[in-house]
């Protein structure tokens, strides 16, 4: 039970903890509560697959959100009321983000995903794919509107107002906060729910369907981009289990027990889940990708930014 705790808070950040109506100072009595209301809800012992054959296996979902919420943090800290970037520059950059990778997720998901979840647990979860199809749906009209205020910007090689960055970036970093929350209640949701009843196989033919829906071409950026992420978002290794408010993703031997396939260095689990031959494509696709998203999603963020 204490393993299944951690393994759901390392899902989740202060800002999600906080949008799940807990304070990242709270108690840890009143986090445990919530964690197990969690557990209760997704039954984890109750499963078709036996528990020493347990595995997740829909990492390159996993990875794909995890690209377009750093994204999204790219952008806002691009967006610096001192120093501005030009709006052709916002709108090069938000055309990779959202047109193209964050709406490929949300095709991923409604087109693909629920619907295999649907098919492949047990209808007593049904309750709970639907909730997690709500809060897909709302974030994707949420980054509509998104859309709509950028698209508004124009292309002036001109710097935005002080203003406008401003307030472009809060909403990056609000929309960047309900894709982390559906997320880590997706992972909260899926990771135990697919683990017990679907076997390792049938997530693998899966994982092909998702592949072959994008293509070849769109298949390797988005590839670069969570050969990025895995980078840039690699946790701390510790066996110790962190402050609720820390973000972590994974860390090592986290979750080890249940034989997840998550835990640990997420670099290990790339190299292990990503056939060698596309690994080493990526430095070649890498200068594909740097031109399509541009130099404000490329660009390393600044260790104090906030958000």
């Amino acid at each position: 039970m204490a393993t299944w705790r951690f393994v759901v808070l390392l899902t989740m950040s202060a800002s999600t903890l906080v949008d799940a109506g807990l304070d990242v100072a709270a108690p840890w009595s009143s986090i445990v509560r919530s964690v197990d209301r969690m557990r209760a809800s997704c039954e984890l012992e109750d499963g078709l697959v036996p528990r020493a054959e347990r595995r997740f296996l829909i990492n390159g979902w996993h990875w794909h959100n995890l690209v377009v919420q750093l994204h999204l943090r790219r952008l806002a800290d691009a967006l610096r009321d001192d120093a501005p970037p030009t709006a052709a520059a916002v709108q090069h950059a938000w055309a990779y983000l959202w047109d193209f990778s964050a709406r490929a997720l949300g095709r991923t998901e409604t087109s693909l995903f629920l619907p295999w979840m649907r098919s492949v647990l047990p209808d007593r979860h049904g309750p709970a794919v639907e909730r997690l199809a709500a809060l897909c749906a709302a974030e994707q009209a949420r980054g509509v509107r998104l859309a709509a205020r950028v698209r508004a910007l124009g292309q002036s090689q001109k710097p935005l107002a002080s203003s406008a960055a401003v307030q472009l970036r809060r909403d990056c970093l609000e929309l960047r906060r309900a894709i982390e929350a559906k997320h880590s209640h997706a992972l909260a949701l899926a990771v135990p729910l697919i683990s017990a009843n679907v076997r390792a196989a049938e997530q693998e033919r899966f994982n092909q369907r998702v592949i072959a829906s994008m293509g070849a071409g769109p298949s390797r950026l988005h590839l670069v981009g969570m050969a990025d992420v895995v980078e840039a978002l690699m946790p701390v290794r510790s066996t110790r289990v962190p402050a609720p408010a820390r973000s972590t993703l994974w860390p090592a031997r986290a979750g080890a027990s249940l034989g997840f396939g998550l835990d640990g260095d997420q670099r290990a689990i790339f190299r292990s889940r990503i056939p060698w031959v596309a690994r080493s494509m990526i430095p070649r696709w890498r200068s594909l990708y740097a031109a399509r998203a541009g130099p404000l999603l490329t660009a390393q963020p600044t260790p104090e930014s906030k958000g």
